[in-house]
């Protein structure tokens, strides 16, 4: 692809349009198999986009396994092949054992997952991920409810967050407002949308519902068809990240949400297993019924 060609439409493409365009050039070899995408700057010029969702397409891109080395300072690979499930015995990274294990999940007749997150991007990788796998399938749910539970856009988090914290920089202070915001809304979209593509073109009947709490989630929770829990601690930390109205990245106060370290308990394992996971999803039922508000 010629980074410096610009595509021309009525309207700026979304995150997820500008994937579904990078995924078909993939898929057709025109961005052959351990070649360099474009930088950043050229998508942005190709699409006519912000740089922000040039970087939300290429991490969706990622969690699908087509890319690697996203957002490490050059350009992006396509992965070289498929990445292999992961060893059910050992602690691995949200990103590389959610997708898998929601593949497993999935040859229920019906689905249920529940969430308790910093935000959606995890999620958004392993459905894309996912969606993959089930075109190839003959036999495929016939419903899936997925319910997440995140924080409050409106407040502001102990992460992410400027590094000195909230009120040193009213211009950054801003600009992180924007991006939390932004990244948010975006994210909902973009599962939403995976969702409504699920039930438009597999025929699976599909519910979505956002609900959210006051203060910074320590902890994220996946709860697979009542039967299995991913559990895993957000650790925070010093971390440069993009900010836009800043031409170099801001060091800021977050977490590595996908690389969150993620502990396994499922049933059928042994009454540890089977406690751990009963709790988790009595936990999720009370707060889900009694405490969280709908998403506005």
């Amino acid at each position: 692809m010629d980074g410096g060609t610009r595509e021309t439409t009525t309207e700026r493409p979304s995150a997820a349009d500008i994937a579904d365009r990078l995924r078909a050039r993939i898929s057709s070899g025109e961005l052959a198999r351990g070649s360099r995408l474009p930088t950043q700057a050229e998508l942005v010029e190709t699409f006519g986009v912000q740089r922000s969702a040039v970087r939300q397409a290429l991490k969706i891109l990622e969690g699908e396994g087509l890319l690697t080395a996203v957002g490490r300072g050059s350009p992006p690979e396509v992965a070289p092949t498929a990445r292999a499930e992961p060893a059910r015995d050992v602690t691995l990274s949200a990103r590389s054992i959610l997708g898998p294990r929601l593949e497993v999940a999935f040859e229920a007749p019906h689905v249920e997952l529940d969430v308790v997150s910093l935000t959606s991007e995890t999620m958004m990788f392993a459905f894309g991920q996912l969606m993959g796998a089930l075109y190839a399938k003959h036999k495929r749910p016939e419903s899936v409810r997925v319910r997440v539970l995140l924080p409050r856009v409106e407040d502001r988090l102990d992460y992410p967050a400027p590094e000195k914290g909230w009120g040193h920089d009213q211009k950054l202070d801003d600009a992180m407002d924007r991006r939390n915001k932004a990244q948010s809304a975006n994210q909902r979209t973009i599962l939403t949308g995976i969702l409504a593509r699920m039930h438009k073109e597999l025929g699976i009947d599909v519910s979505l519902e956002f609900r959210t709490l006051r203060g910074t989630p320590t902890r994220k929770v996946y709860l697979l068809n009542r039967r299995e829990v991913l559990f895993g601690h957000y650790i925070p930390g010093s971390f440069l990240r993009d900010v836009d109205g800043y031409a170099e990245p801001v060091m800021l106060r977050d977490v590595e949400g996908a690389e969150t370290p993620m502990l396994t308990f499922e049933k059928g394992r042994g009454a540890r297993d089977e406690a751990m996971v009963d709790s988790e999803q009595l936990l999720f039922d009370r707060v889900w019924e009694h405490v969280a508000q709908p998403q506005e």
